[in-house]
């Protein structure tokens, strides 16, 4: 079992379920053993820019 802490840039983003269905899917694909994932958002800390990953930074066009 696996429990995923994560938060969405804001609460209103409409990609929030599919993101969830996705960390799902890819947390079960990836660790062996898991077979139960819970997704738990939380807003604390508030989401920023700076928490996104040098590559995601890259495909957003932020980071040179």
């Amino acid at each position: 079992r696996a429990t995923v802490l994560m938060t969405m840039t804001s609460p209103s983003c409409p990609l929030g379920e599919q993101i969830q269905r996705e960390v799902v899917r890819i947390v079960q694909q990836s660790c062996a053993g898991i077979n139960r994932v819970d997704v738990e958002i939380v807003w604390n800390p508030p989401w920023r820019p700076d928490m996104m990953s040098e590559q995601a930074k890259k495909l957003m066009g932020w980071s040179s």
